[in-house]
């Protein structure tokens, strides 16, 4: 469990650099490793390690420059796809909530993500929400960069057992063993918000509602979390912050900062908040 208690360590050698809220995270899932040790819980360190190893052999761009995960995305990956229930072995955390300024790395992450559910989850059904069709274009540049860029997944690509459609709905599928379909296979749907319908009938193994602060209605996340009832599936809200308090995303953040401070209990659900405190120098 290095990559959470080498983070952790970090964050408490460096209280001026972390806000209250990511100290708060970081005591959370100290309780989870906690419990981990009096065998309360389970930590899969293989499925995070398969998750490392994929992650990290991704070439992002035709210089042949591969992933480096940050240590606040390794964290996060641990915590998220780690802890597993004793008995069923099931994912502890189905639902996550990650709020974090703009160019630290998550369309990165979340693109890394969805292809890894892609490939490695069976039917897997991958939703990807952005605010409009030009933000959608940006995980899905990353995504078909990716593929295009990483030896393995060019020669899926070539073999047509990954196909990219850059139309709307955007979108890759994948068969391993011939060529891909969107009507019956494995897919990754990029989707805006404000065409919830396109989601209707899916029952998504990863879901991600990027920038969820300016989603107009939570309509969208409500329709594509009612059809998410695989015992494995994941849902990750990712926002920055707004100036309106009347959103989606306010109303998330709210709710993370109430299980965090203890006021709600909410065991499956991993929410990671980095801020400025209010007595930090913005400036």
């Amino acid at each position: 469990m290095l990559e959470l208690t080498d983070y952790i360590k970090w964050v408490k050698e460096h209280p001026k650099e972390t806000c209250a809220m990511t100290q708060l995270a970081i005591k959370r899932v100290e309780g989870l490793i906690k419990q981990v040790k009096n065998k309360e819980l389970k930590y899969d360190q293989e499925a995070v390690k398969d998750i490392f190893r994929f992650m990290q052999v991704l070439v992002i761009n035709k210089s042949g420059e591969t992933l480096k995960l940050l240590s606040w995305q390794k964290f996060f990956i641990a915590a998220l796809y780690g802890f597993r229930e004793l008995e069923s072995g099931r994912i502890l955390h189905n639902e996550a909530f990650l709020f974090i300024a703009k160019k630290n790395g998550k369309t990165a992450l979340i693109s890394g993500l969805a292809l890894h559910n892609l490939l490695h989850v069976p039917d897997a059904q991958v939703i990807l929400v952005a605010t409009d069709y030009n933000q959608a274009k940006i995980a899905f540049g990353t995504i078909c960069s990716y593929i295009r860029n990483t030896p393995f997944l060019a020669e899926y690509l070539s073999q047509k057992y990954l196909v990219i459609r850059e139309s709307p709905p955007l979108g890759v599928a994948y068969n391993e063993h011939k060529e891909a379909s969107f009507l019956t296979d494995s897919k990754i749907l990029i989707i805006p918000e404000t065409r919830a319908q396109e989601a209707n009938g899916f029952n998504p193994t990863f879901a991600l509602f990027d920038e969820i602060a300016a989603y107009r209605t939570n309509k969208i996340k409500e329709s594509i979390r009612s059809g998410m009832i695989r015992g494995n599936y994941i849902s990750v809200s990712i926002t920055t912050a707004e100036t309106s308090m009347q959103n989606p995303g306010r109303a998330e953040y709210d709710r993370a900062r109430n299980v965090l401070t203890g006021k709600f209990v909410a065991r499956n659900y991993l929410p990671l908040i980095y801020e400025l405190d209010d007595h930090d120098d913005r400036w």
